[in-house]
Order: C-alpha cells, then structure tokens, then sequence
C-alpha cells in the first residue's frame, strides 16, 4: 500500500488513494452488503486525528471511482490501518479494492479533466442580509452522469469531507443573519426557512464539505453549466441565479492534497454556512451510490458504428436537451435528418425545452433513459420522414408515447410519406404540421402551446 507524502505549512501529510470497482447491477443483495459495509468502514475514518477523505467519479467510456484520506505523518500508521480494513468490501465483491503500489499509480487516480468549478454560490445580498445556499451536486449527480453520457461529455466530480470546529463568532453571525433574513419584505418563505435551517445546522456541524467538477471541453462547460443552472432553480426558486466559475487546470490544492479549501484559507459565515454538515452526511458523500440504471448504462457499452455515427452528427444550431423538471417536449426523429430538423426549429424561441436522444444510438441498452423521458415529458414532437418510418425505435417511441397518452404532433419533413406499421392508424388523430413547403417554426410553436408544452 503506497501513501504519498506532501508539506502545507511546514506540517507533514500521508495520503492514500484506493481505486474502487463498483459492484455491478446483477446481484442487489450483495451489492447492498458492500454498501453498508462501505459507510461502516467509512465511519471509522473520523477516530484518526485531523484526517479529511474524499470521493472522486469519473465517467468517460468507463465509470470510475476513487477514495482518498489525508492525515498528519504522525497518524500515518492509524491511517494505514484503516485504508487496508477496505479490503474487507473484496470478500463480497472480488477486484472492489486496487491499491496503488508506487507513486505513478496514486498520481493516476489524481487525473481531473481541465476546466474545473468549485460548486458554491456565493455573495447573493439583499440589504443588509446574505442568503446560504446549500446546494449539493452529488443529489443530481445520477442525473449528470446519464446526460453526460448521452452527450458524449466526460464528466469529473470530487468531493472533500474535511473534520472542522465551526467557532461562535460564526455560529452567532448566521443566527443574526436568520433574523436579518426573516424581516426583509418580499423574502420568499423557502429561503428564509432555509436560513434558519442553515444557522441551527452550523451549531451541530462537525465536518465542512466541498464540491468540485470537471470536463474536458468548452462545449461541455456550456453544457453543465446549464445543466447547473437548472437544478438550482429547480430546487431554490427562479430568484436563485447561481454563477458557475470554470477554472483552468485551478483548485489544485483540493484537488490534489484533497483537502477543502477552509484549510488552506479562512472561510466567511455564509460559505460556512451553506457546507457545514455532520458525520453522516459526510460519510453520505463519500458512499454515493451509482443507480443500477447508470452502472446498466456504462457496462453495455455502445457498437462501434453506433459511437461512430454518433461523433460524426452535427447538432450545432439546436438547444442542449433539457434537464430540469419544467414541462418539456421530447423529440423523435432519425439521426439522418438533423439538417430539416435544425431548420424547422429555426423559429421557436429560447424559452422552448426539448429533449432528444443526442448522440444515442438506438440500442436496446439505451432503452430505460429512453422510457424516463418519454414517460416525463409534457408532449411528443415527431419528425416524420421516409427514414424515420422506417427506424424501429422511432415507432417504438411514438406508440409507447400513444399507450402513455402523451399528445403527438407529427412535422413533415417530406411530402407523400408512406406512414406503415401502424403509424397511419396512430398519427391520424393527431395534429400535423407542414415543415417541406416553409419553416415550420411558428406551426410548431403554436402546435406545442396548444399541446400546453409552454405557457
């Protein structure tokens, strides 16, 4: 077992890093023993002294995990002893634990893509009074990693679970704060619960923790910043504007001596605030567990046509699906058409939420994002062309869509289609919307109001 050693202040460190294999989906109660087993083992951590741990995930083809823990050199021996009691979660998962045995491998398990945030949200005033926002990644994190997956995006998460003694003078500037909050005019009662929430939580914290994630391209950063954005409002309310601030190649102290950020500098009552927690929710984060979908998702894999196909699709000109929880319209229609599609969409404004299958081949193995959406979405918007008739899994998607009555509205991208297999019989109840002859998008706007899509 390698620990790596590092200097902050003239103090001496140890660090472990253990790559975890996550037990597949197949066996439910054995992955359920090496899970409890897994939060057991974690609670331990915190008889070391000062030690911190972290989680780090990364989904690209495959996904992956690693923890780290962090203790003074003079506990490296207790930290040594509870790195190896993780060998127990092998006896129910053979292969779960790989421990590095050089510096190469620890720094392998260290890799985080290149443009960086740390998730806090900062600074949001009103009067005299700040807002705590409590904000966690790792609850949407399943959802992440599916988008990510579909829009062929690399996606890093790390979390840092550092012990902390939150002082008094913090403590009694959130508690005045919480009354500062509750006598503004116009507060929505949510957030000012919230405050009040947050200012006892301070009292009883224990342990800060710090989110932080990654991706590889700027068209990624667009995308989960978005992605973000969405959920923050989903959870806090449309008042709530977060700013995301990517760095390059940053945030190397947490990153890599996995350590949060209030241990190399002080943090204000409002940061304290919104990343105070206690022991088990700390050892909540370290055990984040990947849905059986998820883990179902990454091993099936994808065909190699499939991949390439989808690498070679052009979807510039069309919105990032979407991800949050407001009514959205989900999109069938065939990889090939995505040119008559663009323009056809031409018209609709920003405020219009589709989703569609980007980047997804149409594999069996896709089936179960597929159904989520279909099953969640307000109204089918279908494509119709030759090519599209012909593809199995849009008539797939469009009877489940007529058996979940969703409202369908068909758009002719080509005159004189032969609508077979059913589809003819289905689509005339429906309305149809012309998209040959001229842009569609006023036709489709208004087919999509009507279906209550949007306001």
């Amino acid at each position: 077992m390698y620990l790596a050693e590092y200097s902050v202040s003239g103090v001496s460190w140890v660090q472990a890093a253990i790559q975890l294999h996550y037990p597949g989906a197949g066996d439910a109660p054995a992955a359920d023993r090496w899970w409890t087993r897994l939060r057991a083992l974690l609670s331990a951590f915190d008889a070391i002294p000062d030690a911190s741990a972290s989680l780090r995930v990364h989904l690209d083809s495959t996904l992956d995990a690693a923890l780290f823990a962090s203790a003074p050199r003079v506990h490296a021996e207790a930290l040594r002893r509870a790195i190896g009691s993780l060998s127990q979660l092998d006896v129910i998962a053979d292969g779960a634990v790989v421990y590095p045995r050089d510096r190469a491998g620890h720094d392998e398990q260290l890799r985080f893509p290149r443009y960086r945030c740390r998730v806090a949200m900062r600074h949001f005033t009103h009067a005299d009074a700040w807002f705590a926002i409590d904000f966690r990644v790792s609850r949407c994190l399943q959802e992440l990693l599916v988008e990510a997956r579909t829009l062929k995006h690399a996606l890093s998460y790390h979390v840092n679970v550092e012990p902390f003694a939150i002082d008094e003078i913090a403590m009694r500037e959130a508690a005045r704060n919480s009354l500062r909050v509750a006598s503004l005019a116009g507060t929505p009662p949510a957030l000012e619960r919230l405050q009040r929430q947050l200012a006892e939580k301070l009292r009883r914290a224990t342990h800060l923790c710090e989110e932080l994630v990654g991706v590889a391209t700027p068209e990624a950063q667009a995308w989960l910043t978005s992605a973000l954005d969405q959920r923050v409002r989903a959870e806090y309310g449309q008042s709530v504007v977060p700013v995301w601030t990517f760095e390059e190649d940053g945030h190397e102290g947490s990153l890599a001596a996995t350590h949060h950020e209030a241990f190399f500098e002080p943090l204000a009552a409002d940061a304290l605030s919104a990343e105070a927690i206690g022991a088990d929710e700390g050892v909540d984060l370290l055990a984040w567990r990947p849905a059986a979908t998820l883990l179902d998702l990454v091993e099936s894999g994808m065909p190699a046509a499939d991949l390439e196909a989808s690498a070679t699709a052009d979807y510039s000109g069309l919105p990032v699906p979407y991800a949050g929880n407001e009514p959205f319209a989900f999109i069938s229609y065939k990889r090939e058409d995505l040119d008559r599609i663009r323009r056809a969409l031409a018209g609709l404004g920003a405020d219009h939420r589709i989703w569609y299958d980007r980047g997804i081949p149409g594999g069996a193995e896709w089936d179960a994002l597929v159904e989520d959406r279909l099953r969640h979405c307000a109204a089918v918007l279908l494509f119709v062309s030759r090519a599209a008739v012909r593809s199995k899994y849009v008539r797939r998607e469009v009877k489940f869509a007529d058996v979940l009555n969703k409202p369908i509205i068909g758009v002719r991208l080509e005159p004189d289609v032969e609508l077979r297999d059913g589809l003819d019989m289905l689509l005339n109840q429906y309305q149809t919307v012309n998209a040959f002859a001229s842009p569609a998008g006023h036709e489709v706007d208004r087919a999509l109001r009507l279906a209550r899509v949007f306001s």
